[in-house]
């Protein structure tokens, strides 16, 4: 074939820019795949992680409400107080819920 015997300004037939193209297309999707698979394992630790912080909070103010811990810290103390005020509004929505539809 002509086209292939043919060279360019670079001195590269159309079968080796070709070749060479198809290599630079491999290797970018070969980067963009472990990108891919990277970003997806970062999420799941990410999720993981939320999950740890929010059962270590839990375990935290259930032990110290019940005694077992004792903070004097004024940040910690508030951000319990706001969870059990966020506690008790959810459980009077569950309670309202509950009468709008036994009405």
């Amino acid at each position: 074939m002509v086209l292939n015997s043919q060279k360019d300004s670079n001195g590269m037939t159309m079968k080796e820019r070709l070749h060479l193209w198809l290599m630079s297309f491999k290797s970018e999707v070969s980067k963009t795949t472990k990108i891919g698979a990277k970003m997806l394992s970062a999420s799941q630790s990410n999720t993981r992680l939320q999950e740890v912080y929010r059962e270590l909070g839990i375990w935290f103010t259930e032990q110290v409400e019940a005694g077992e811990i004792r903070v004097q810290d004024k940040n910690i103390t508030d951000l319990i107080r706001q969870v059990k005020e966020l506690q008790d509004q959810l459980a009077d929505y569950e309670s309202e819920v509950q009468e709008i539809k036994k009405s």
